[in-house]
């Protein structure tokens, strides 16, 4: 199997990331974590927030005029809540028993 580029990898993490942080943020007043680990679970959010927001900054995009940046924007912001719900999807087919026991995805 062919191993996924950079740009690949980059992608993966702009859609799984926030999808974690999501998980995360769910589970951290549950007493899931223990207070060390809430920590340190609440900057990796906050981290993952940072460096989510980093993908829709103009500066990224400087050869765009403002129509064609706000339509990437949207293109990129789709692309990425469809691969969040599609993991979400995946997550709930592999993992059909955690849907017996009332747990949101």
């Amino acid at each position: 199997m062919k191993q996924p580029s950079i740009e690949q990898k980059y992608l993966a993490l702009a859609t799984l990331l926030p999808v974690l942080a999501d998980f995360m943020e769910d589970l951290k007043d549950s007493n899931v974590f223990k207070q060390r680990v809430k920590h340190r679970a609440n900057h990796l959010i906050d981290e993952i927030r940072e460096c989510d927001a980093k993908f829709y900054q103009r500066n990224k995009f400087p050869h765009l005029d403002d129509i064609q940046y706000k339509e990437k924007i949207m293109d990129m912001a789709e692309q990425q809540l469809k691969h969040g719900m599609s993991f979400r999807s995946w997550i709930s087919s592999e993992f059909p028993e955690l849907l017996k026991k009332d747990v949101p995805l």
